[in-house]
């Protein structure tokens, strides 16, 4: 299982996210990071930070693969549930005549780039597989964002009340299949 390349999976997926609604509106493209910059000015374009969150392992098939050094095709497979955290954020004035609609419409537009991911190849008939980039192990993605809950805080004003902070928790769950 590869905590990493479901979080780049999720990177991928929504980093530039832009849909005509959100033009029209006048909202720029999405910035996703897993890891956050130190400095990044959210009135610019909203923000996306993404985190592994919680997650349970559970073993499908046996055998247990004999060690670290054993080929995985000797391996039973493994399936995790996990949720990620994508954290959204925006900044915007409170003067903006779209402020009512523009973070509700981009939240929507987040969750339907979630749900709308494909986890079926049709060029090989089997389940979208990701690669680590650091470890080079290789799932397959069964489910994504089948479940999905998000929490859409109350704004708030920035220091210099210039700002308001529009921020949602939205935890898509993903399920992964891998040999172990």
């Amino acid at each position: 299982m590869s905590l990493n390349a479901v979080q780049q999976f999720v990177l991928k997926t929504l980093d530039q996210l832009s849909t005509t609604s959100l033009v029209s509106l006048g909202v720029p493209p999405v910035n996703a990071f897993i890891t956050p910059p130190v400095f990044y000015d959210e009135a610019t374009a909203p923000a996306l930070y993404i985190w592994g969150s919680t997650g349970r392992g559970h073993r499908e098939t046996f055998p247990r693969v004999a060690g670290p050094t054993a080929p995985l095709s000797t391996a039973g497979t493994k399936s995790r549930r996990m949720t990620i955290d994508v954290w959204l954020s925006f900044a915007d004035s409170p003067d903006n005549p779209s402020a009512n609609d523009m973070f509700p419409v981009l939240i929507g537009a987040v969750l339907h780039a979630l749900e709308t991911v494909p986890v079926f190849d049709p060029s090989t008939g089997q389940a979208v597989q990701v690669t680590d980039p650091a470890t080079g192990e290789v799932s397959q993605i069964l489910e994504f964002a089948e479940d999905i809950d998000w929490d859409y805080s109350t704004v708030r004003a920035l220091e210099d009340q210039r700002f308001w902070r529009y921020v949602c928790l939205i935890r898509p769950v993903v399920e992964e299949w891998y040999f172990s």
